[in-house]
């Protein structure tokens, strides 16, 4: 995806998951607008969408966060994502609030630069916030 390979170009390697997906997001979030950051990608529909992925991604991360206490369905099995790729849907929560961060700092009209310090400066907010839970976690 276009935007994933912007999240890269502006951090390089090693960038999280949660901040991955929150330039994604936030670069979703020009199909919401007219104009000429906009244009052609605009389409109405695009607010709901990103109503529906957060709501979606809000009740999977529930279930995420409650799976090793909840009995399955009968056959029915949860997606192998939810074994295999454990807080994933933690980080598309926390995408749409990072998209929406990214908005509110670079405004309708961003300076040249300012995408790449942005996700620069959230992704090190991110990293030492983990960091530093790490810590407090390592340290019981």
């Amino acid at each position: 995806m276009p935007s994933h390979a912007a999240a890269a170009l502006a951090y390089g390697p090693g960038l999280s998951r949660a901040v991955d997906e929150g330039v994604a997001a936030y670069i979703a979030l020009w199909c919401e607008r007219e104009g000429p950051l906009g244009a052609g990608w605009h389409t109405p529909l695009a607010v709901h969408a990103r109503v529906r992925r957060r709501a979606i991604a809000t009740q999977l991360d529930q279930i995420e966060r409650a799976l090793p206490a909840i009995e399955l369905a009968v056959g029915a099995a949860p997606p192998a994502a939810m074994w295999t790729d454990p807080g994933a849907q933690a980080s598309y929560v926390a995408a749409e609030a990072f998209a929406d961060e990214l908005a509110a700092a670079l405004g309708g009209t961003p300076r040249p630069g300012a995408f790449a310090d942005a996700v620069r400066a959230l992704a090190d907010r991110v990293d030492r916030a983990a960091a530093a839970a790490f810590v407090r976690c390592s340290s019981r």
